[in-house]
């Protein structure tokens, strides 16, 4: 795996656009319910990512909904970190919590 460039020197360059486009859907156990997730709202930096996401409960099913866009452009050095901050951002948003409490409580 490459190793991050903190102190990047030369401009850098998406070449070719990615689209990731994720649905999660738990059943939830019989005698428990779903705590409604928090819906995130991340705030990318427009040059390098944008995203949408939703949380449904519908019934006994929890449905975890997730779609990035990552555009082609070239890039300063100096953009490189910001970059990188959008990229952490995108995963973190792939990383949900997900609770189940007994409907009896």
């Amino acid at each position: 795996m490459a190793e991050q460039a903190d102190n990047r020197l030369t401009p850098f360059e998406t070449t070719i656009p990615l689209s990731v486009h994720c649905t999660v859907t738990f059943d939830v156990p019989d005698g428990f319910r779903a705590e409604q997730p928090i819906a995130l709202k991340p705030q990318f930096d427009s040059r390098f990512a944008a995203s949408n996401g939703q949380v449904r409960l519908v019934g006994h099913k929890l449905q975890l909904e997730f779609q990035w866009r990552l555009p082609t452009g070239k890039h300063k050095a100096s953009e490189y970190a910001a970059y990188r901050d959008s990229m952490v951002l995108a995963l973190s948003q792939l990383e949900r919590e997900v609770v189940f409490k007994s409907a009896g409580y």
